[in-house]
This record gives structure tokens, C-alpha cells and sequence, in this order.
């Protein structure tokens, strides 16, 4: 149960906080919208993360709500968005014009743009459940989490 209430804020605050990649990355090697979801909800860092901020039985109950209110709409928004990036890449692969790639280069953005913006309002209400001692705990857990993201890349060791 603790892992499923930690989804929607998990998953709002960690992939805000991730910048978006560039249109040259999204065609060519940008990850999947589910891999990020999937690597902001590793359930490890989710235990971890209730023990941290010490979670009220309403506290999580409220955040449960919050998660089930916006996850359809994610999901159908990330599996549109994943749809047009495939569309995207085939198009710049062949011998469609800078038109026709343009356009489909905006439906992407368009989407992302809905995305983020659900993603923001559910971290808008998802705040609103934590106290200010827990807000700043949350924010630090997350520059460490991005922090150590950054830091394991291509060569390097950590």
C-alpha cells in the first residue's frame, strides 16, 4: 500500500523536477515517459521516502487520491505522447518534408506541454498535503535522488 500512495507524488514531483530533453533528443535518445515514471517509483526509494517524511494515515490516504485522480489521464497523455515520438522518428528517418516533421515536432510539444502540465497540478495539490517541514524534507530527498541521477552517466563511476 505504501508503494501505490507514493505514485502520484513520486511521480508529479520527480518527473517536474527532470528536465525536459531537446526535440533532437526526443527523435533520436531520449528515454520513454514510463522509464522515467518507472525509475521515479523504484519501490526502495519509495520505502525510504514515507519513512522520511513521516506520513499521516490521512496524509497518504489524501495523496492515494490525488494519485488515482490524475493517473488515467497521465497514462492516456504519456501513451499518445510515445505514439507521436515513434511517428516523429519515422518521419525524420525517411523522406518526409521539414513540414510534415515540423508538425508532428509540434503535436509532440503539445503534448509534453499537457503532460507537464497535469504532472505540475497534481504536485500543486500533492503539496498542499504536506506540512512545510515535510515540504523541505521531500525537496532535499529529491536533489539527492536528481543528484545521484546526474552523477551516474556514460563513465562514470558511482
Amino acid at each position: 500500500m505504501k508503494h501505490i500512495i507514493l505514485v502520484g507524488l513520486l511521480t508529479s514531483v520527480a518527473l517536474m523536477g527532470a528536465a525536459l530533453p531537446s526535440a533532437a533528443d526526443t527523435v533520436f535518445s531520449s528515454p520513454q515517459p514510463q522509464h522515467l515514471a518507472q525509475r521515479a517509483l523504484n519501490p526502495q526509494g519509495q520505502e525510504r521516502l514515507m519513512e522520511s517524511l513521516n506520513l499521516s494515515a490521512q496524509q497518504k490516504q489524501d495523496l492515494n487520491k490525488i494519485r488515482q485522480k490524475y493517473q488515467s489521464q497521465m497514462e492516456g497523455l504519456q501513451s499518445q505522447l510515445r505514439t507521436r515520438q515513434n511517428e516523429l522518428r519515422a518521419l525524420m528517418s525517411g523522406n518526409a518534408s521539414d513540414s510534415d516533421i515540423r508538425a508532428k515536432h509540434n503535436q509532440v510539444a503539445a503534448l509534453r506541454q499537457q503532460l507537464g502540465d497535469l504532472r505540475f497540478d497534481s504536485m500543486l495539490e500533492s503539496r498542499k498535503i504536506l506540512t512545510p517541514d515535510q515540504r523541505k524534507e521531500f525537496a532535499q530527498l529529491m536533489d539527492e535522488r536528481r543528484g545521484r541521477r546526474f552523477n551516474k552517466g556514460p563513465g562514470r563511476r558511482n
